[in-house]
């Protein structure tokens, strides 16, 4: 395989995902390579009209680790499958937004998305009027809400989302607030 195929293939960095959207007759205006990826090579990718959107590529390889991490590829297919599935079971919240799948490119393992936005949750955290515990009591609610909602949620080829116990027992345990309790009962 020649350079510029293993380069169509596998999109780890701004010259290899042009050559792999110039392939596939996707026009864009720029690129940029976003920071503090540790799994994936992430790229917020524009098209000519200014819109963004967030490209994913999962390598053999930890993004951050430079090819020396094995980590393996199929894990792009559980997240393009549970990106696309959980919003049609999850209630739409202030606190979760999830990226809406425009595109998932199974053979060389490309998700592509809408933009959340340019902030971080590091750098919402650091604005000196963010409530940081608020923020992660309805993020602790959401996730409770969530394991719900999808313990007999298809994965993938035969799986399952399951749990070893009932999110009845789970509830017992934790101060979930009553708007919730209608959703995982």
């Amino acid at each position: 395989m020649s350079q510029t195929e293993i380069g169509i293939k596998t999109p780890t960095n701004v010259e290899r995902l042009e050559i792999y959207l110039q392939t596939n007759g996707i026009r864009f205006s720029r690129i940029e390579q976003m920071a503090g990826a540790t799994a994936n090579y992430v790229f917020r990718v524009f098209s000519e009209d200014g819109v963004s959107s967030i490209y994913k590529h999962a390598g053999p390889y930890f993004a951050s680790s430079i090819d020396t991490i094995p980590y393996s590829v199929e894990r792009m297919d559980f997240e393009a499958t549970a990106m696309s599935t959980i919003p049609q079971v999850m209630p739409t919240t202030a606190i979760v937004r999830i990226p809406k799948v425009i595109n998932y490119d199974q053979g060389p393992k490309v998700l592509v998305m809408s933009d959340g936005g340019r902030t971080t949750l590091t750098e919402t955290y650091n604005r000196p009027n963010v409530n940081v515990p608020e923020i992660g009591r309805l993020l602790g609610e959401w996730l409770a809400v969530l394991h719900g909602v999808t313990l007999d949620t298809e994965i993938g080829e035969g799986g399952y989302v399951t749990a070893n116990e009932s999110i009845d027992s789970t509830a017992g345990h934790t101060n979930i607030s009553h708007k919730w309790q209608g959703n995982i009962n």
